[in-house]
């Protein structure tokens, strides 16, 4: 959106942020409009706060999730 308003809708301003906050090397996971966790992707993109999101067990997903950091 080019109009002049566009930085007034909620939905641009959240997209700006995510934007600044990769830039910045961080991330954030939220579950149920609550954050789980924010910081570095590694210290984030754990099996643990991944099995909290997604109300798997652990173990599972350490047996049949490849990760990038564990």
């Amino acid at each position: 959106m080019d109009e002049p308003d566009s930085n007034l809708y909620f939905g641009n301003q959240v997209r700006e942020k995510i934007v600044q906050l990769k830039q910045l090397g961080l991330s954030i996971l939220f579950h149920q409009y609550k954050t789980i966790t924010n910081g570095e992707p590694k210290q984030t993109l754990t099996v643990k706060n991944l099995a909290i999101i997604y109300q798997l067990d652990e173990q599972l997903l350490r047996k049949n999730l490849r990760t990038i950091y564990e």
